[in-house]
């Protein structure tokens, strides 16, 4: 009785404590004011936790007397107990524990982060290389305040950055570039920086108006010789999140299904999902049916509709019922993927000179069959003391990458995941699919499908589609700087990236995508782009006593920029499998875009500290773009920032 009686006691415990529960509600900002995403909102001594969304904006459902800790790295935690609040906003300031630290700024600018007037945020390299991941991009999620990372799962899909909400400018080595990161290697990174906002940017002009990451590689780190090389293998079976769809029901409407052509020629067999339900007593005529001839009695294997055939004629001929089973079709479709790095580097230094040499090959095998993306580069860095005040930096590195058949994404039946998840009913066998691209006797021509009106049998549009992508990048760039006092110097220099892409894509005949044409296209694109910036930069900086320091630059810069895009393609093919311009059914389509721009700028900094408490920075910047009229081609662009200690 007493174990019945105490039994009872923590159920209504529970039920009361269950009760207990409030809904808490708030915004994360920062010290200025501005949104902070994802911020990690814990329940104290509990697991129970959630983030801030893009807004900042949070929700959590906490025990009545709970304490809430918030944390994002970069900024100093906060533990804020609830004494009876339901809405609890938060602004959380940066950590100041490494204010002395000196990183470097835009144009490669050295200053102390004391001094600066607007945010930044450094991640180190053990972030970096800590996990491996097929792009670099990737690695930036989560580590930076206010930068969203919107990662893809997809081979050859690369991330988008949003830095406060618009897409910040990319800089490596101190030279603003175009990339999608599959052409860096993780393991030559020394360090990233982020810029947040036009003020700590605003020496790049229009290009920085949004902020920038700032990229360093390594060079030679210690005397002597150094050599390392490292493999890393990683495995991709599993998902992380897809949508989840019911799989009690097949193809059809209104619990009613029997197919003839995939076009609704039958009994809606051309959309939806609601079908009749699994048993394993059921049978119903299908896509990969045998056809039954009424008048002689013959069964003839077939798969897809049947029409353009003899076959099309339903007072004579008739699908057979097969079982109506259930399908794990995206797991029999997708294959385990497969991530392989190799990186080596050889450097060396001494009081001379400092060099390294490093290379990396990427493989990745893609979870969509026939998939697959090649990665690789090799990169030289040299740093050279010309005499006791003169040096010279080198870089020069090639780059490729190469995928001889990547997915389609998107909306629309050119997607795979969308066409097995959403639309393809788990009664159609995958396995068929696979066995059977064509029907037959068209091979070529028409593909074997349980669906004609809106998607493709995903196994052939997987296999006989194919679009590549081959795009080959060459960096170089060269600095030297004179030191022509202790306080005074001056530099200058030059960097050019060259970019040759072509990509293509094979459509096979009954291909299905909206907006492409039905008969089998091929497409070309062949992409030229050069990239020149040369700037000239000069540089004081002097501590005059322990009071007060003075430090200025002043430079100019031209950045020009040409692009050229040729583009050809079939209207349809004469052939089937024969990929060629020459093989087009009509007239083939071919247009040019050519583009060219320079922009030539002047500009300067002024930084003065006081007391070593107050540190007031002005910035100017003028350019004048080639894209504008002439009388009307230049635009200013000024900051002022001002911080205290």
């Amino acid at each position: 009785m007493k174990h019945f009686i105490v039994t009872i006691g923590f159920l209504m415990m529970g039920i009361v404590l269950f009760a207990q529960k409030k809904e808490i509600t708030g915004k994360i900002t920062e010290t200025n004011g501005l949104s902070l995403p994802g911020v990690s909102i814990m329940e104290k001594g509990t697991s129970n936790g959630t983030v801030s969304d893009s807004d900042g904006n949070y929700q959590i459902e906490v025990s009545e007397n709970a304490t809430l800790l918030f944390s994002f790295i970069g900024f100093t935690a906060k533990e804020i107990p609830l004494e009876g609040n339901t809405l609890i906003n938060v602004v959380l300031a940066e950590d100041l524990q490494e204010i002395d630290e000196v990183i470097v700024t835009a144009l490669g600018i050295s200053q102390e982060k004391k001094a600066l007037g607007y945010t930044t945020q450094e991640v180190k390299s053990e972030t970096i290389t800590s996990v491996n991941a097929p792009n670099l991009g990737n690695m930036l999620s989560g580590q930076v305040a206010g930068l969203t990372v919107d990662t893809k799962t997809g081979i050859f899909q690369s991330p988008d950055f949003q830095l406060r909400g618009k897409a910040p400018l990319i800089v490596i080595d101190e030279v603003p570039v175009e990339t999608d990161f599959f052409d860096v290697s993780s393991a030559d990174i020394e360090n990233i920086v982020v810029l947040k906002g036009p003020t700590a940017s605003s020496l790049y002009g229009s290009r920085g108006r949004n902020g920038a990451i700032l990229i360093t590689t390594k060079k030679a780190a210690q005397k002597g010789l150094d050599i390392t090389i490292s493999n890393s293998t990683m495995i991709s079976a599993g998902y992380t999140v897809f949508p989840e769809t019911q799989t009690e029901y097949g193809n059809g409407s209104n619990g009613q299904y029997e197919f003839w052509d995939g076009q609704d020629g039958g009994i809606s067999d051309g959309d939806m999902i609601w079908g009749p339900k699994f048993s394993d007593n059921l049978e119903i005529p299908q896509w990969n049916s045998p056809i039954y001839d009424n008048v002689t009695g013959e069964t003839i294997p077939w798969w897809g509709d049947v029409s353009g055939t003899q076959y099309d004629d339903k007072s004579r001929y008739s699908r057979v019922p097969i079982p109506w089973e259930y399908h794990n079709n995206l797991k029999d479709f997708m294959r385990t993927g497969v991530v392989s790095t190799t990186n080596f580097s050889i450097a060396s230094k001494n009081e001379k000179a400092s060099t390294r040499f490093s290379g990396f090959y990427q493989s990745e095998k893609g979870r969509v069959p026939t998939s697959n993306l090649k990665t690789g580069g090799l990169t030289f860095n040299g740093l050279y003391n010309l005499s006791s005040n003169f040096t010279l930096d080198a870089k020069l590195s090639f780059n490729k990458v190469y995928s001889p058949n990547y997915p389609r994404y998107g909306y629309g039946p050119k997607n795979h995941m969308y066409s097995i998840l959403i639309w393809m009913g788990d009664d159609v066998n995958g396995q068929d699919l696979k066995d059977h691209y064509y029907i037959p006797g068209q091979e070529g021509y028409r593909q074997a499908n349980y669906n004609y009106a809106w998607y493709n049998n995903v196994y052939f549009a997987a296999n006989e589609l194919n679009q590549k992508h081959d795009r080959n990048t060459v960096n170089g760039q060269v600095k030297l700087k004179w030191d022509i006092t202790e306080d005074l110097s001056l530099q200058g220099r030059s960097s050019a990236v060259l970019k040759h892409t072509f990509e293509d894509r094979e459509s096979p005949k009954s291909y299905l995508n909206y907006g492409d044409p039905r008969e089998g296209d091929y497409k070309t694109w062949n992409t030229d782009q050069v990239n020149i910036d040369n700037d000239i930069l000069l540089s004081y900086k002097k501590d005059f006593s322990d009071k007060f320091g003075l430090s200025a630059n002043a430079g100019a810069s031209m950045f020009y920029k040409k692009y050229q895009q040729e583009y050809n393609a079939t209207d349809g093919l004469v052939v089937p499998w024969v990929y060629s311009l020459n093989n087009s059914l009509g007239n083939v389509k071919a247009s040019t875009n050519y583009q060219e721009r320079e922009i030539r700028s002047v500009f300067g900094t002024l930084s003065m500290d006081l007391l070593d408490a107050f540190f007031l920075t002005v910035t100017a910047r003028n350019d004048w773009s080639s894209t504008l009229p002439t009388s009307n081609n230049s635009y200013f662009y000024p900051s002022v920032s001002l911080s205290t200690l």
